[in-house]
């Protein structure tokens, strides 16, 4: 079982940079008897206009955390 110290955590935002690093991550844990944790990251485009208050398009955050969760998921999934 993983403990703090052999905790490695890796955020992911479905580039290749972060693909490769989760890979790197995966191939360490498995070295160290570790355990890789997968913190998905986005940042959310805000819409501004002059006059106008910063927004974000509604209904896109429920979304986007929707298909994160799935994306997420399944790459936990995998070996």
């Amino acid at each position: 079982m993983a403990t703090p110290t052999n905790l490695i955590l890796v955020p992911v935002d479905f580039e290749a940079a972060s693909m490769k690093a989760l890979q790197i991550a995966k191939d360490l844990a498995a070295r160290l008897g570790g355990e890789v944790v997968i913190a998905h990251v986005y940042q959310l485009p805000v819409y501004t206009y002059p006059g106008l208050e910063p927004s974000i398009m509604p209904g896109f955050h429920a979304e986007v955390t929707s298909a994160a969760e799935r994306a997420v998921s399944a790459l936990a999934q995998q070996e």
